[in-house]
């Protein structure tokens, strides 16, 4: 909890709101955790205990609800990141996500123009270099996006995501009752596994 609280707090573009999902842990997160980094101030923290442990998806869902109510009545310029507790976000990797929603949704901070949903995946890598685990990943990728081209007609082409990890991920929830639309995770997936894999299918498909 402190490591990536740490570097959340050396964010180049700093976030709103820092939101912790405690997925029902038998060691519940507390201030304890927070107090050696909290001269860095990254942002106003929120800590979320569900009763009991739900798993990921529902943990992921309880977060994205969170930040869409707790940042405004209009989510067309709330944009979420998620990232897992065994992870540490570069000092751009907000900014960068920003630059990368408006590439593609140039108009949000137009406010009389809707938004629709966006999910961008980000190129994760391994933070323990002497890990059989970060060379596997590192040599496959397997934290990294899955991109599919689908000919949307005999002159156009489009990419659309196959696969987003949710230890690199930024949604756009859109405006207004868009976001209502926007795909939430499984919750029958219990395990890290594959409920990333749904959120991103099912977005596409919708």
């Amino acid at each position: 909890v402190r490591r990536v609280y740490l570097s959340l707090s050396k964010q180049i573009r700093k976030p709103d709101l820092i939101i912790f999902v405690d997925d029902g842990s038998p060691v519940p997160i507390g201030p304890n955790d927070l107090a050696l980094v909290k001269d860095h101030k990254a942002a106003p923290t929120a800590i979320i205990r569900l009763k009991y442990n739900r798993g990921p998806a529902a943990a992921r869902n309880a977060g994205i609800n969170f930040a869409i109510i707790s940042l405004g009545a209009d989510p067309g310029r709330t944009i979420v990141f998620l990232l897992d507790i065994d992870c540490v976000a570069p000092a751009d990797w907000i900014q960068r996500g920003c630059d990368a929603v408006l590439v593609h949704r140039p108009h949000i901070s137009n406010q009389s123009m809707p938004s629709e949903p966006l999910i961008i995946a980000g190129i994760s890598s391994g933070i323990n270099p002497a890990s059989i685990y970060t060379h596997y990943n590192d040599l496959f990728g397997i934290l990294n996006p899955r991109i599919k081209h689908c000919d949307l007609d005999a002159k156009q082409s489009e990419k659309q995501p196959l696969y987003g990890p949710t230890c690199n991920l930024v949604v756009l929830p859109g405006s207004h009752n868009a976001w209502k639309a926007l795909p939430r995770f499984h919750k029958g997936f219990r395990e890290a596994a594959q409920e990333d894999l749904m959120f991103c299918l099912e977005a596409v498909y919708a």
